[in-house]
């Protein structure tokens, strides 16, 4: 939903019960709040109790945020609470991503990547160029039928959600957790896994689309 933006995302009075990512179910786990890259997104259940309660979503790092209202059907009529994005919620418990677990019947099949590559997530200097490096960036080829592990390395000061289009991946380092796009944290690496199975040719990049647009993307190409 958001160019550029992650949002803390929060319901206030209530907690939420995340059961799906990216479209991918996962173990069920409650939470007061999350962080939504771009170009994630999360299913969660919330037991309504009654009343008029403002949901947030507040702009991560900066100042900005977004808001509607959750009312039960007996709650009192308008004018809907303002609380100025500021909800006791946004600093409660905040769930990780990497906390998260997938559940078994969205699970990759387990077996050992055919081919194993890296790339690294750079800034060029103090210019806002960025871009995918490393002798790997510009060779991600793969067969169809094939398991591919690319591991990501952010040699940034920001971080990235990267995504690839065509294909889903898992996460090893998160217990397999299936997603299509992840947020690579600055200093870190990280890898993901997915099986060839869309023959084509299919982008692979940040999804903030200022360094997207900046040179922060790759192509993920079937050769015969």
């Amino acid at each position: 939903a958001a160019a550029e933006t992650p949002y803390r995302f929060a319901v206030a009075g209530h907690e939420l019960t995340v059961i799906a990512a990216d479209g991918f179910d996962v173990t069920p786990t409650t939470t007061d709040t999350l962080i939504i890259g771009m170009a994630q997104r999360y299913d969660v259940l919330v037991t309504l109790k009654s009343g008029a309660w403002p949901i947030v979503a507040k702009v991560e790092g900066r100042d900005g945020y977004a808001s509607s209202v959750l009312r039960s059907n007996d709650a009192a009529p308008l004018p809907n609470p303002d609380v100025g994005g500021s909800i006791a919620e946004l600093g409660g418990r905040l769930l990780p991503e990497s906390a998260l677990r997938p559940a078994d019947s969205v699970r990759l099949e387990s077996r050992s990547p055919d081919r194993d590559y890296r790339v690294e997530l750079i800034q060029a200097g103090d210019r806002y160029v960025w871009g995918m490096a490393g002798p790997d960036a510009g060779k991600l080829v793969m067969r169809e039928g094939e398991r591919i592990r690319i591991t990501m390395a952010n040699n940034s000061t920001m971080w990235h959600p990267m995504h690839t289009h065509g294909h889903t991946f898992a996460v090893p380092e998160y217990g397999g957790l299936r997603r299509d796009t992840v947020n690579v944290l600055p200093g870190t690496e990280l890898a993901i896994e997915f099986d060839a199975d869309n023959p084509g040719e299919w982008m692979f990049h940040c999804h903030n689309a200022y360094h997207f647009e900046a040179g922060m993307t790759a192509n993920l190409r079937y050769i015969r």
